[in-house]
């Protein structure tokens, strides 16, 4: 490795590799210890972001490692150029390869930065609104140009003897760096598209992350105010998203601020190989950077590794009191001082659940914030809540939870096993899968009616709503203002029925209907539809109307239930939203003519 006449230490090859090398060795383990916090140290309530932040530790890491170990690129000042130094080359790895690596993995760590603050954004706010089913396209097409950015430039890289003359003319003293074994590699040479896609690809970064990190703070600001969310649950969630911008921006500074310089100190004509290598060894450090500042500012990581620190000094001071008989006065003193201090971790269970009884359910569930100890221990052993009623009602993110008691035991906390009598279950709520787990709290024998009335049109999670017994058992279903795409079959036991469907089938109107004649059980079913599969063949089955409208769109038939005093009445309307009603009514209702 030859160094550049006129330049420092810094701008030699020899310190260049040595250092990255060090950099890489050095946080090899610390990625490692970060991927590990990330997997087994998220506690409950981090659970919803803790793939994004993965996904976003897995590429910055990659990155950090590929640039300080792998390629190691010592890009020459003012040019497209540079000489690898890293382990691939040593394996005579392609230089395209090894280039198209360094800058795709940079794509994917913006892209990464993108994906974690829309995680946020969409499970905080937009959970129910049109974005749940636009995001993925959006997100796969982000790391789909990722992928592809640098293929356009790899693709045309120039051929390199050509290229290396035109550099070494510029460049003169870039000769001396030139060797048959580890040539200069040109990877642009007047190609000024190449800056385009750059310039467009950080404009739509920097576009993407501003979007949703100003969605983000604006409706922050508002959510308070318009009751969607608690003040605790607001003041937790903005302390989230300030720990989590702490972490994105350090480690951008970390490529920003070096950056900067050597951008200036080209404008200035002072640039210098130097400083395109001090510029480029700092920009190696992100990934270091990013693992260091997410262990420190989220709690949990930042928890465990002091937990670490401290279980570490005790033993080492420990095995020191017993070597030393000097050290065992000062340990038998910090054990008497520690014993004078106690916390709540060293009490005894039976303490504890005394204490967790005497405070109440407000501050159980204040305490179960505090530490990943207290949520164990209250799954372990939940405490008497002591709440007569409980009901709930729940709009939006609002929640107001009253329940009759002994039906549930939830956050630690166990309600009293008295007899319940619920019959019907009303909610208003958008999502199937909360009304299922708070339906799997209730008794399934004494379900009688189960009715939603949602505001949001989402019909996800009304296959597990099925499958319960709280379903199979009730009588009466009613679900307003959601269509959902559900077989009418898994309604034939109800008695009654008012539900909107996205689509149904003359089979399976066939099958109610007879169902209605048949059935000792089935007394009424309302039933809403947007689409309808042969509707021709269904109305064919029932025969010509008794009464038809064309004015109103309505039509009306009679049937006669054999061995029965009833007969079904079916009517039909299509005038403002399609709509059949089939009731069994009084024989004394079905006209003569």
């Amino acid at each position: 490795m030859v160094e550049l006449p006129g330049e420092s230490i810094f701008a030699s090859a020899q310190f260049f590799s040595l250092t990255l090398y060090i950099i890489g060795i050095f946080s090899f383990p610390i990625h490692v210890f970060g991927g590990f916090c990330i997997f087994f140290q998220t506690p409950e309530s981090m659970k919803s972001v803790k793939w994004s932040m993965f996904n976003l530790h897995l590429w910055s890491s990659c990155l950090d490692l590929t640039v300080s170990l792998l390629t190691q690129p010592n890009l020459l000042k003012s040019t497209w150029s540079g000489i690898p130094y890293g382990i691939l080359y040593k394996f005579g790895v392609s230089l395209a390869l090894q280039s198209y690596m360094v800058s795709t993995l940079f794509c994917l760590v913006a892209v990464s930065i993108i994906t974690i603050f829309e995680n946020r954004y969409f499970l905080i706010f937009a959970e129910h609104t049109w974005w749940r089913r636009a995001r993925y396209p959006i997100m796969a097409t982000n790391y789909i140009l990722a992928l592809l950015y640098y293929l356009p430039t790899v693709l045309a890289v120039p051929e390199q003897t050509y290229a290396r003359q035109i550099i070494f003319r510029d460049f003169p003293e870039f000769k001396l760096l030139d060797t048959p074994s580890n040539p200069v590699y040109v990877l642009v040479l007047d190609n000024p598209w190449v800056s385009v896609r750059q310039i467009a690809m950080e404009s739509t970064v920097v576009l993407e992350a501003l979007v949703f990190v100003l969605l983000l703070k604006i409706k922050m600001k508002n959510v308070v105010k318009e009751m969607k969310m608690s003040e605790n649950t607001a003041k937790l969630q903005k302390a989230f998203l300030k720990a989590l911008y702490i972490q994105v921006s350090l480690p951008l500074l970390v490529i920003l601020i070096p950056s900067a310089i050597s951008v200036f100190s080209g404008i200035l004509g002072i640039s210098t190989q130097s400083v395109n290598n001090l510029v480029y060894i700092t920009f190696s450090c992100h990934g270091l950077t990013s693992t260091i500042v997410m262990i420190l500012i989220q709690n949990p990581y930042q928890e465990f590794c002091f937990g670490i620190v401290r279980k570490q000094k005790v033993r080492t001071t420990t095995v020191s009191s017993v070597k030393f008989g000097r050290v065992r006065v000062k340990e038998e003193a910090h054990c008497h001082f520690e014993k004078m201090n106690p916390s709540l971790t060293d009490m005894p269970d039976v303490v504890l659940r005394q204490i967790f009884t005497d405070v109440g359910c407000p501050e159980i569930f204040n305490l179960r914030k505090v530490c990943r100890f207290f949520r164990e221990f209250l799954q372990k052993f939940p405490i008497d809540s002591r709440i007569p009623l409980i009901n709930i009602t729940i709009y939006k993110e609002l929640r107001i939870i009253k329940l009759k008691p002994g039906i549930m035991e939830t956050d630690g906390i166990r309600y009293s096993k008295q007899e319940t009598h619920f019959k019907k279950f009303y909610m208003h709520y958008s999502n199937f899968p909360h009304i299922s787990s708070l339906l799997k709290l209730l008794d399934a024998e004494k379900i009688e009616e189960i009715a939603t009335f949602s505001m949001i049109k989402n019909d996800i999670g009304i296959e597990d709503l099925v499958k319960l017994d709280h379903w199979k058992n009730a009588k009466r279903i009613k679900i307003y203002n959601v269509p959902i795409n559900a077989s009418l079959q898994n309604f034939l036991h109800f008695e009654e029925v008012t539900v909107e469907f996205t689509r149904i089938s003359a089979d399976e109107m066939i099958l109610v209907t007879e169902n209605l004649l048949k059935s000792t059980i089935a007394r009424e079913f309302r039933i809403g539809y947007t689409g309808f599969e042969n509707e021709i063949q269904f109305l064919n089955y029932l025969g010509p109307p008794r009464t038809s409208d064309d004015e109103t769109n309505q039509k009306i038939w009679y049937k006669r239930i054999e061995n029965s005093s009833e007969s079904l009445f079916i009517f039909q309307s299509t005038e403002h939203n399609n709509y059949f009603r089939l009731s069994r009514i009084p024989l004394s209702d079905f006209p003569e003519n």
